[in-house]
């Protein structure tokens, strides 16, 4: 009886531990899922409308942001892009205003899913 009390904890205390090694390398993943996006994205943006490597830096930055934000609202997906415009002159915001929408859709961070 000793014995198989032994053997239970023993497992008891392996799938615990088990169970906390998952849940970190999980988090690492989807930290990087989400940087990755943020860097697609501000890669993406850069061509399309000619951004400089300023305003590169500067978008990643604001894109990070929001996506680090498990619990954005609407509101925080407004003023991102509010900031994203404001970044820009008027020729970049011309190209801009045509792919907007569909580049906003692709940003759905990882966390959110």
């Amino acid at each position: 009886m000793k014995t198989l009390n032994k053997i239970n904890l023993f497992i008891t205390i392996t799938g615990f531990i088990f169970l906390i090694s998952s849940a970190t390398v999980f988090a690492q993943v989807e930290e990087k899922s989400n940087d990755e996006l943020v860097k697609s994205m501000t890669e993406n943006l850069k061509q399309k409308i000619l951004l400089s490597n300023e305003q590169a830096v500067k978008v990643k930055a604001i894109l990070s942001e929001y996506v680090s934000n498990k619990n954005a609202t609407e509101q925080d997906l407004k003023s991102a892009q509010q900031k994203l415009e404001n970044l820009l002159d008027n020729k970049q915001k011309m190209k801009y205003n045509i792919l907007k929408n569909e580049w906003w859709k692709n940003l759905k961070p990882v966390s959110k899913q």
